[in-house]
C-alpha cells in the first residue's frame, strides 16, 4: 500500500488561489502592469475582452456587469483575505498583496508543467526520452 503524506494547508490553499480562471487573470494583469493599483473596472473590462475574445473598448453590458460582479464580491476578497493581493472596497482598486509572489511562481510553473505535458501528448517527445 502506499504511503500518505500529508499536504501542507498553504500549498492547498494556494492551489485554491489558482483553481478559478479569474483569479489567475488578476495575477496576470497585476504582473503586466507596472502601474499600481489597477481599478477593478480596468481589470473587469480587460477580463471580459478576454473571455468574450472581443476588444477591451466594447467589453460592456451583462457579461462586464457579470465579470465586475464576481470581481468584487468573490475572487478578489478571496485574494485579499488571503493576502495575495491588497483589495480596497471602496475605491475599487487592487494591487499585489504580500503573498503574490509565492502565488506567482507556483503558477507560472504549473502553467510550464502543463504547456510541457501537452506538448508531450501532442509530440512524445519527453516520454520518449525518459523510456531510453
Amino acid at each position: 500500500m502506499t504511503q500518505l503524506h500529508r499536504i501542507p494547508s498553504d500549498l492547498i490553499e494556494a492551489y485554491h488561489m489558482l483553481s478559478a480562471a479569474r483569479r489567475c487573470y488578476v495575477l496576470q494583469s497585476l504582473g503586466n502592469h507596472q502601474q499600481e493599483p489597477l481599478s477593478v473596472r480596468d481589470l473587469a473590462q480587460c477580463m471580459t475582452a478576454l473571455e468574450e475574445r472581443i476588444p477591451q473598448a466594447a467589453a460592456s453590458g451583462d457579461p462586464y456587469r457579470s465579470v465586475y460582479n464576481a470581481l468584487t464580491q468573490t475572487h478578489l476578497p478571496k485574494l485579499a483575505k488571503a493576502d495575495v493581493v491588497e483589495y480596497d472596497s471602496k475605491r475599487k482598486i487592487v494591487s499585489s498583496g504580500n503573498r503574490i509572489q509565492s502565488i506567482k511562481r507556483l503558477y507560472v510553473t504549473t502553467h510550464a508543467v502543463y504547456r510541457l505535458q501537452q506538448y508531450d501528448d501532442q509530440y512524445g517527445y519527453y516520454r520518449s526520452h525518459l523510456e531510453r
